[in-house]
């Protein structure tokens, strides 16, 4: 617990240097984080053998975190079939799937963080995102671990419980209202009411993307991603949780603003 603790300060202070900094700085540093969690996912899934599908998927990440325009996807659908034509022998269809689905769906997932950022106040918005999922993570990792008793889902996650989502939850609505304070002390008109119903559901739905990212690892038997950071593992295990929230956020932003 220590380390643990110890590795996410430094994360902390890491995450609160770059979004405090220009929007280009955000953009490096999603497109870089992006990359690194397309490439544990390729090493989970056994897809690292294959050299030209491992860099096709992680410099495809890096382009399409920032900029998201589909054409990127047309061109990697085309990239992989010709790769897989003329390589059917050595590489099946099964691992050209599982490079291309990773491929897409983590810099998808994480280009929404750019996306709120570019938003109006989006510099204040996008902290929405980090305060929700990291101390749904936090609140359900110390509230499971002190009076956890029933299992949420042994077979994915053995010691994630029910009491812990519960802390979870709370975890989300005291970070935005205490993120809600902070926009009002810096002058901002906040509406505590949206900030609550989005912290509720995007607790859940970080809690949700979670899971998702275990059911990967517990199908090849992998217990983290990577050991990137001492205590939490790779960035897909920091940063499953954040993925899953930010296009929620995103999108629940516009039907219900909080500043």
């Amino acid at each position: 617990m220590k380390q643990r603790i110890i590795t996410g300060t430094v994360c902390a202070l890491v995450l609160i240097a770059v979004l405090l900094s220009p929007k280009i700085v955000l953009e490096i540093g999603v497109s870089l984080v992006a990359a690194l969690s397309v490439y544990e996912v390729l090493k989970v899934t056994d897809v690292l053998k294959y050299k030209f599908l491992t860099v096709a998927s992680v410099l495809f990440s890096l382009v399409f975190t920032c900029f998201g325009q589909m054409i990127f996807v047309y061109f990697l659908i085309i990239l992989l079939f010709a790769y897989f034509m003329f390589n059917k022998k050595q590489v099946k269809f099964e691992e050209i799937s599982k490079a291309f689905f990773t491929a897409v769906f983590v810099p998808l997932l994480y280009g929404h963080l750019i996306a709120i950022r570019d938003m109006r106040e989006g510099q204040l918005l996008i902290w929405t995102v980090f305060v929700i999922s990291l101390l749904t993570d936090t609140f359900a990792y110390f509230t499971g671990c002190f009076i956890g008793k029933h299992k949420l889902a042994p077979v994915l996650s053995p010691k994630k419980t029910v009491e812990g989502a519960i802390g979870g939850l709370f975890g989300g609505v005291i970070g935005m209202v205490a993120l809600c304070g902070i926009f009002g002390y810096m002058g901002q008109t906040p509406n505590y009411f949206n900030a609550v119903i989005i912290a509720v559901i995007c607790s859940a739905i970080s809690q949700f993307g979670d899971l998702c990212a275990s059911a990967i690892k517990r199908q090849y038997g992998v217990k983290d991603y990577g050991n990137i950071m001492p205590g939490h593992g790779g960035m897909m295990d920091r940063f499953d949780g954040v993925i899953f929230t930010a296009p929620a956020v995103c999108y629940l932003l516009l039907i219900l603003p909080i500043i």
